[in-house]
């Protein structure tokens, strides 16, 4: 399991952080909050706590390994503790952490 990532913040999007890695560059989703946080550092040294997860069907044998990347750990344990309520997953927790 994955539960830290460093490196470059090479890219950004609305949704994910590229971080450049050693050879690898990971795909790591980020909540709306961490993406504001993270703007102005890109092309720096950053770190976040992760979580990883697999995404899709089990029945049809096609499971896609993704991240998800938090500041710090209390984020990481927030967003555990909304993904345990039911029927939120964790597109829906994603879209749920909202920091004003």
């Amino acid at each position: 399991m994955i539960t830290k990532i460093t490196g470059k913040l090479a890219q950004l999007t609305t949704t994910e952080a590229s971080i450049e890695a050693g050879a690898f560059e990971y795909q790591v989703f980020i909540p709306e909050f961490v993406r504001r946080q993270l703007q102005p550092l890109i092309g720096e040294k950053v770190s976040l706590k992760t979580i990883e997860y697999l995404e899709g069907n089990p029945q049809s044998g096609r499971l896609t390994p993704r991240i998800i990347g938090f500041m710090n750990d209390a984020e990481r344990e927030f967003f555990d503790a909304i993904c345990s309520v039911d029927g939120v997953g964790v597109k829906k927790a994603l879209r749920a952490m909202v920091r004003p």
